[in-house]
């Protein structure tokens, strides 16, 4: 049993062995029901222990070398994510495990980072098309890129969305001491983008929020459609700011709530 998140030793060698000019390339994200074997070191696994389903995230930022996303899955999966190779989840399952996996300039296919959830296992029920209950599970991480490896590529869509009512959920099951601000997104704050993935951002001022925190945004209902349809996804914590990435203006206003909370590296 445990409970903890792991740079592995090859991904630690993918990490040191990058070039300057080298793409990070995130490969997948997968999901699973395996325990580590007692005296196996997690830093030691090359897959998950049983990996069952892909998952997804938000669009990874990187600020000062720091990568940050926040890996999500669902069990509702063959409409969310119809580019995935897999279909709804069918059987219940307790998720007790995640790897993201990368490849390297030989094409081979890495696990870079491993999530072991066993002491805290996560409950995901089947979906049933009868009775069509989502359940979502979010994982927000950090990784410490190498000095000057900044340019990221995804192998797969991130298409991970959250609304306010799905943020208030994540909140009242944390153990951990996390913040949530209120937040209103005019249309005129959308500017252009720093960030080459996206064509729009939008800045919101937030004392309290540092290059430190990791941000999980929801949506108030009347939003999420807006920012949807915008494209509106992914983000970064800057000191003061919260800065929010889209790919076209939403028609709306925007609001909701933001949780911050602080992550060891």
């Amino acid at each position: 049993m445990g409970f903890g998140f792991t740079i592995t030793d090859k991904g630690k060698n993918y990490l040191l062995n990058l070039q300057v000019d080298e793409t990070f390339e995130l490969d997948s994200i997968m999901v699973g029901d395996g325990v580590l074997p007692t005296g196996t070191p997690a830093n030691t696994l090359t897959d998950l222990i049983n990996p069952l389903y892909y998952a997804t995230s938000t669009v990874p930022t990187v600020t000062d070398n720091v990568l940050r996303m926040t890996v999500e899955f669902r069990n509702r999966i063959q409409d969310l994510f119809p580019h995935l190779p897999i279909q709804d989840v069918t059987d219940d399952f307790d998720l007790t495990e995640f790897g993201i996996f990368v490849r390297n300039s030989s094409n081979e296919r890495i696990l870079l980072y491993y999530g072991d959830l066993s002491d805290f296992p996560e409950p995901v029920i089947a979906f049933n098309p009868m009775n069509p209950f989502t359940v979502v599970k979010r994982y927000p991480i950090m990784i410490t890129l190498v000095e000057g490896k900044i340019k990221l590529h995804l192998g797969y869509l991130a298409a991970a969305f959250i609304t306010h009512e799905e943020l208030m959920k994540i909140l009242a099951g944390l153990k951990t001491e996390v913040v949530a601000y209120p937040f209103t997104i005019p249309i005129s704050a959308w500017l252009s983008s720093v960030n080459p993935s996206f064509t729009y951002q939008a800045d919101i001022p937030i004392d309290v929020i540092t290059s430190n925190h990791l941000a999980v945004v929801g949506f108030d209902t009347p939003s999420v459609l807006s920012a949807r349809n915008a494209g509106q996804d992914g983000g970064e914590t800057l000191d003061g700011i919260l800065r929010l990435f889209s790919n076209s203006i939403p028609l709306t206003i925007l609001s909701g709530d933001v949780m911050i909370a602080k992550r060891e590296v």
